[in-house]
């Protein structure tokens, strides 16, 4: 064998792409038999506005039809929908959805309606530097300063568990500079995660 794959994971949701781009596309709902983690299955209607794929997973962004207008789309993760059938409902257009700015500060598929994305300042060790500066964070990642032994980066992003993960995945070799309150959320972390080692 001269090419390998990642490994795929037993189930992406990818048996429910065709049927949600078709509700997307043909801008009709779709009813849903949904089980969130931890959770009892629940019937949805839904009219999904988008499809992501992210970690190997497929997502769909979309309006929930029993949720009040304003509390904006959600995210659902396609490999939890048990069922999916055609509904005879009227598809609901949200104006205010962007496609392309949706995820826009979203490190993955964490995102959060209403709030602000915060200005992230990091500042990681020479060991990482190739591997930082090759591989953006975030789209909106820059370079403040570079030197042999450490480079300092911005990017701006929602505060999300995403985030965190990302940061503490980077160990030794990386230290938050700012905001404030991210340093403290990451170093209250690494305290936990020392009383349990």
């Amino acid at each position: 064998m001269i090419i390998q794959i990642g490994e795929m994971i037993d189930n992406t949701g990818q048996e429910w792409i065709e049927a949600v781009y078709q509700s997307i596309t043909q801008q009709e709902p779709i009813r849903i038999f949904y089980k969130p983690y931890g959770k009892e299955s629940r019937e949805m209607v839904v009219s999904p506005y988008l499809l992501k794929e992210y970690r190997n997973i497929w997502y769909m962004v979309c309006y929930d039809h029993s949720m009040p207008a304003d509390n904006g789309p959600k995210i659902l993760k396609l490999n939890r929908i048990q069922k999916l059938e055609t509904v005879n409902e009227a598809y609901i257009v949200d104006n205010t959805f962007n496609g392309e700015d949706y995820f826009k500060y979203t490190l993955g598929v964490f995102h959060q309606s209403g709030s602000e994305p915060i200005e992230v300042t990091l500042q990681i060790s020479h060991q990482l530097i190739e591997l930082v500066a090759e591989n953006k964070i975030h789209p909106s990642m820059e370079i403040l300063e570079k030197n042999a032994d450490n480079m300092t980066i911005t990017f701006t992003v929602y505060n999300t568990p995403e985030l965190k993960a990302r940061i503490l995945s980077y160990g030794a070799q990386a230290r938050v500079l700012a905001p404030e309150t991210l340093q403290q959320s990451i170093a209250a972390e690494i305290a936990r995660m020392k009383e349990i080692y």
